[in-house]
């Protein structure tokens, strides 16, 4: 079990998804438009978007017959060295 490791989480109607770690630390991961390209164009379609989950301690989506996720080590230094705020672009 490591600290980074998602304990909660909740996808948001304006793309923005609110954290909770395994430690504690909490933030707020904004996924922006010019991100949604490539291996991440299916999460355009917001319902798709709302629909992530936690699995492994990592946010993921089933998208068709796979699963797409973020990697939480990224996400949970990102939001401990930036007040609590990490900006997918």
């Amino acid at each position: 079990m490591f600290n980074w490791e998602i304990r909660k989480a909740k996808c948001n109607n304006d793309y923005s998804i609110n954290v909770e770690f395994l430690d504690g630390l909490k933030g707020v991961v904004i996924v922006k438009e010019t991100r949604l390209i490539n291996v991440f164009e299916p999460l355009k379609d917001l319902q798709l978007f709302l629909s992530g989950f936690v699995k492994y301690g990592a946010i993921t989506w089933n998208v068709g017959d796979y699963e797409l996720d973020l990697a939480p080590d990224t996400m949970y230094k990102a939001i401990k060295n930036n007040n609590g705020v990490y900006v997918l672009q």
